[in-house]
């Protein structure tokens, strides 16, 4: 009996690290795309402002939804993996989550239910305005619906 018990609970810790190494990893992919694409959508936003070239407002208003959506999704991003680290650290003497979890599997869902239409909205928008208006900073113009497919 102990020597099952104990073979279920290397299993556990093995399937458990398992857990946190891949979750850390995709949120940490996750974190660096965001950063790219808010940096290059807050970029061509601001030069596309600064440029003042007409018949762009569509194109601005799609640009100013993806840095929206580019910095809600850093900014949960990190919420969601520090949580996620705080809550694997605490653990009762048996193992088991603590009742206080920040990170919650609802919570990350309810999270990702909303950030994954949001990024196939702005990007399938972007690519559409881009395909039809191209005036200035085309090279970016054109890295914003790659990089915001790729947040997907």
């Amino acid at each position: 009996m102990t020597t099952a018990r104990t073979q279920t609970d290397k299993s556990s810790a093995t399937g458990s690290q398992a857990s946190t190494i891949a979750h850390s990893v995709l949120f940490n992919i996750l974190i660096i795309l965001s950063i790219v694409n808010a940096c290059i959508t807050t970029w061509v936003s601001v030069a596309l402002k600064i440029s003042g070239v007409l018949g762009l407002d569509s194109l601005r208003r799609f640009l100013y939804f993806l840095v929206f959506t580019s910095w809600w999704t850093l900014v949960g991003s990190v919420y969601f993996l520090l949580a996620f680290l705080y809550d694997r650290s605490i653990r009762d003497e048996n193992g088991t989550f603590t009742s206080t979890r920040f990170g919650s599997l609802n919570a990350h869902l309810v999270w990702l239910l909303v950030t994954c239409p949001l990024w196939l909205l702005g990007a399938s928008l972007s690519a559409a305005g881009v395909a039809h208006n191209c005036p200035v900073h085309c090279s970016q113009l054109r890295a914003v619906p790659v990089f915001a497919f790729l947040e997907l």
